[in-house]
């Protein structure tokens, strides 16, 4: 649920909702259905394995929640280095990467 906040937040910010935050320019219709739409559904999938994981009880979900937290780590940090723009929500998921490993290690 709190991903799910985030990500509003995120998505209002590029729709230039939020004041004070640029609007990303609208792509055509083609570049919407290219390869970088279904990279970015990557961050998404092992969130969604992770939880299915966890929620069948399955001992493969803590293994799942580590990588989980790491890779959202680390997507954050390529993210930064690659465009070079900071947006306040980047540490806020960087942190709930951290603490998923955290939680993932405490479980």
């Amino acid at each position: 649920m709190i991903g799910l906040v985030l990500a509003s937040l995120l998505l209002r910010g590029l729709s230039g909702e939020i004041p004070g935050v640029t609007a990303a320019p609208r792509q055509p219709a083609a570049a919407r259905r290219g390869w970088a739409p279904r990279t970015l559904t990557g961050v998404a999938v092992p969130q969604l394995a992770t939880a299915v994981l966890i929620g069948s009880g399955r001992r493969s979900g803590l293994a799942a929640g580590y990588l989980a937290g790491l890779l959202l780590v680390a997507w954050i940090v390529v993210e930064m280095l690659i465009l070079r723009r900071y947006f306040f929500l980047q540490p806020v998921i960087a942190a709930v990467g951290a603490a998923k490993v955290l939680l993932a290690w405490r479980w």
